[in-house]
């Protein structure tokens, strides 16, 4: 997602490194077409198994409101596609082009998307990436905090690896691959007044295909998967007690830029 500046550097003639940083020119704006597959499975204690199936083609437009020398970037977000009503938000990249913070949300989510999160629609470009020069088959470790809003949503941990370097159609491209898992423990509340709690953790594995010249991404395939144990409460002691069982969420998704 978004647009990660790539200074390149040589160590040697023949041995090229390159140093990737998130440095967009505040008005940069960009568009994706996303391709997301959704499954979710829900077995409650006394309940049927619940199977849920969506798939969406959407578009995102993005467009860099604040950009601050390559620390971070504030990013106005539309998602929109046929039979969708558009969502906006306003979010924060780190230097990565990684999803750091969700600032605001206009409206409420459409639950046609069903389990899908922003973070799901939004692939980044790489995940925390070094501050040093890279050379393919180059790998780092991940770990870092993500916030929505003001609330932290967790610390995202995994690791990152240049997968390699290239030329097509004359255009320098360079390839990462990215493999993290966030922890998740959230309580939100349902539509009947009741909350949900999920606690579990998402692991997601992003391979990403990305201009050398401007660090434009060219093409992501992702695919995250989400176990949690689920509990669900009542809105009054006098509802009955909490039901307790377990969701998985498989999210695959495409982007590609238009």
């Amino acid at each position: 997602m978004g647009l990660v500046g790539v200074a390149m550097t040589l160590a040697a003639c023949d041995d090229p490194a390159i140093r990737l940083s998130y440095r967009p020119v505040v008005g940069t704006r960009t568009s994706y077409e996303l391709r997301v597959a959704a499954s979710s499975v829900t077995d409650l204690e006394g309940e049927p198994r619940q199977s849920r199936n969506d798939s969406f083609v959407l578009r995102s437009d993005q467009d860099v409101k604040e950009a601050s020398g390559g620390e971070d970037a504030q990013v106005a977000v539309r998602l929109s596609g046929p039979g969708q009503t558009p969502r906006n938000f306003v979010v924060r990249l780190d230097r990565a082009g990684q999803l750091a913070t969700v600032e605001t949300v206009e409206g409420v989510p459409s639950s046609t998307l069903g389990n899908l999160g922003i973070s799901e629609l939004l692939p980044s470009a790489a995940g925390a990436l070094p501050q040093y020069a890279l050379r393919p088959g180059d790998r780092w470790r991940i770990s870092q905090s993500l916030r929505i809003g003001e609330e932290p949503a967790g610390r995202l941990v995994g690791w990152g690896r240049l997968a390699s370097l290239g030329v097509a159609d004359g255009t320098k491209q360079a390839v990462v691959d990215t493999e993290v898992a966030l922890p998740v423990d959230r309580t939100t509340t349902g539509e009947t007044g009741g909350t949900i709690r999920l606690v579990g953790a998402v692991h997601t594995v992003m391979h990403v295909t990305q201009r050398v010249k401007d660090g434009v991404v060219l093409a992501a395939t992702a695919r995250s998967v989400g176990r949690y144990k689920v509990t669900l409460s009542p809105p009054t002691i006098d509802g009955g007690p909490p039901l307790d069982g377990t969701l998985t969420v498989i999210v695959s998704s495409t982007t590609k830029a238009r």
